[in-house]
C-alpha cells in the first residue's frame, strides 16, 4: 500500500484515515487467497508488507 503524503491537503485527514484502513481490512479478508495463489501459481508474485 503506498500512501500519497499530498492527499491531506487534496481531502482531509478523516478521508485519508479512512482509506488508509479500507486497505488494511482487504489485506486482512484477502491475504491467505494470495498466499495460495503462489503455491499453484508459479507466475504469482510475492506480496511485500513494508
Amino acid at each position: 500500500m503506498l500512501i500519497d503524503p499530498d492527499v491531506f491537503f487534496m481531502r482531509n485527514i478523516g478521508s485519508m484515515n479512512n482509506t488508509i484502513i479500507h486497505e488494511c481490512v482487504h489485506w486482512e479478508l484477502h491475504k491467505e487467497f494470495f498466499e495460495l495463489e503462489k503455491l499453484y501459481n508459479r507466475e504469482a508474485k510475492a506480496t511485500v508488507v513494508e
